[in-house]
């Protein structure tokens, strides 16, 4: 299907610049060759916009046109909210298996004396069980936060405190993994809630298992990104420091 707001671009502009240093422009702003030929024999066949033969851009498009993301950087951003959302269901799953070890852990030494009670004296971050349901819920949730809050990041989040204090891309990407896991901990999951000698240490290795999965996710996140985008991250990266 043709884009129509592609064709809108080309109307207003082939009389000023000419086809062919339209094509170059697009190209350069990261719209795909095959979109833009399209384009162009549809406008050559003499076509109109109708609902029949013109679809506008749906699904991840609009939400990015909605936080001011122009045309050039549609495919940029796309993929950082498509690596995002596998990065963050890739911490979730980390980290869910360290609740999961170091919960089990804590549970074995409350006092038996609880009864059906002794749950009850976990904070919510240990888990003792894992439910499938609730997993894949939790999955689905990590990839729509993790492609929007990628997306918002870059645009947005990147060069302001405290992101700023961090040079490298590398760095600021890891900070955000690591500051967004301990944020929702602290206030949902209820991290450091009761102290004692008992979950110091459970604490200890989630708080580990959370630098751990960030790290990782890091590198996944920014080794795809530059796979797909080089030019448009070196020159973030240059920005960085």
């Amino acid at each position: 299907m043709v884009d129509e707001e592609l064709l809108q671009y080309i109307k207003e502009n082939k009389r000023s610049y000419g086809l062919d240093k339209i094509k170059k422009g697009l190209l350069k702003q990261g719209v795909s060759e095959k979109e833009i030929e399209e384009a162009l024999d549809f406008l050559k066949s003499g076509g109109t916009t109708n609902e029949k033969v013109v679809k506008k851009n749906v699904g991840l498009k609009s939400p990015l046109k909605m936080i001011g993301v122009a045309r050039g950087e549609m495919s940029f951003y796309y993929s950082t909210m498509l690596y995002g959302a596998i990065s963050f269901v890739f911490i979730n799953v980390i980290i869910t298996f360290f609740e999961y070890v170091f919960g089990r852990m804590v549970f074995a030494k409350i006092s038996p004396d609880l009864g059906t009670l002794s749950s009850l004296a976990l904070p919510q971050i240990f888990l003792t069980k894992i439910s499938l349901l609730l997993l894949i819920w939790s999955l689905v949730c990590s990839a729509f936060w993790g492609a929007l809050l990628l997306a918002l990041f870059f645009k947005y989040l990147f060069n302001i405190w405290p992101f700023k204090l961090w040079g490298a891309i590398s760095k600021k990407t890891f900070f955000f993994f690591l500051a967004i896991q301990l944020l929702y901990g602290l206030f949902y999951k209820g991290i450091f809630m009761s102290m004692s000698s008992v979950y110091f240490s459970a604490y200890f290795f989630i708080l580990i298992g959370m630098v751990f999965s960030s790290y990782l996710a890091t590198i996944y996140f920014l080794n795809n990104l530059a796979g797909k985008h080089p030019k448009a991250l070196e020159e973030m990266a240059r920005k960085a420091l």
